[in-house]
């Protein structure tokens, strides 16, 4: 992959026809000592994990637990010693956002004491923690690729066109009539439309436009994903396009970041 000089960004992807092949590549390359930039590093080859399963494996696993609505006297050290109680802990720190306030990460051993003190601890009033007024807020703190998407996704719904749908992976013999047949259930729909080039060929999507942003919400919730003919339905908020050129770069920011990870934890890996 390249960046917008035409530099390269230190990783690419490579699709196998048969997925034999691609655990041979992985066997023999992955760890293979490379030199083709002048200096002397292990590749890292793996399979390809889309990013809903990397983000599902985090949230089953997690350990890391985010603590805010605390007293501004609360630091590091009571914070470590009021959670040890729920485990080991491997690392606590606390930290100010730019209103002045405090919030604070606590990174147990295992997963198990997380969620303990996830369950113990939030929506809870502490002495000597929080204010009268407040309750503790202890979570699952969520991983910056994590946030990214939940961004993008606030950015989307902010910038959208609200009660349009964008919808694709249906069949080349769909038309309007069968998508309207697919989404009429959610709600009054003001225009459906399949998207054709000029011979009349369906070009494999098309929009559906509800009443109002609600019918069209429920639509995406429950359509986007559905297997439809042995292939999965794709729906989105349908958006302009310089809504879509930023979500890009917002998506390219967060696999950048998510691969970046996974390259250096590797290469520590095979130095240790």
């Amino acid at each position: 992959m390249e960046d917008e000089e035409g530099k390269s960004r230190g990783y690419g992807f490579i699709h196998f026809k048969e997925e034999e092949s691609a655990k041979k590549a992985i066997e023999k390359m992955n760890g293979v000592e490379d030199q083709s930039n002048g200096e002397r590093h292990a590749l890292y080859v793996a399979n390809f994990i889309r990013r809903n399963a990397r983000l599902a494996a985090l949230v089953a696993n997690f350990t890391n637990v985010y603590i805010k609505q605390v007293l501004p006297t609360v630091g590091k050290e009571i914070i470590e010693k009021f959670f040890a109680k729920f485990g080991g802990i491997t690392s606590a720190a606390t930290c100010k956002d730019k209103n002045g306030r405090v919030f604070a990460f606590c990174n147990f051993a295992k997963h198990d004491d997380a969620v303990k003190a996830i369950e113990a601890m939030h929506d809870q009033h502490i002495d000597g923690i929080t204010s009268p007024e407040e309750k503790l807020y202890v979570q699952r703190a969520q991983p910056r690729s994590e946030r990214l998407i939940a961004l993008r996704q606030k950015y989307m719904q902010s910038q959208s066109l609200g009660n349009n749908l964008y919808v694709r992976n249906f069949d080349l013999s769909f038309t309007d009539d069968n998508l309207l047949e697919l989404f009429k259930e959610y709600g009054e729909v003001k225009s459906c439309r399949v998207m054709t080039d000029p011979n009349g060929v369906s070009r494999g999507f098309g929009f559906v436009s509800f009443v109002n942003a609600e019918q069209a919400n429920a639509a995406l919730r429950e359509m986007n994903g559905r297997m439809l003919n042995n292939k999965p339905l794709i729906v989105n908020i349908a958006q302009r396009r310089d809504q879509r050129y930023t979500m890009l770069r917002m998506q390219f920011q967060q696999r950048l970041h998510v691969m970046m990870r996974q390259m250096q934890q590797q290469q520590q890996q095979q130095q240790m």
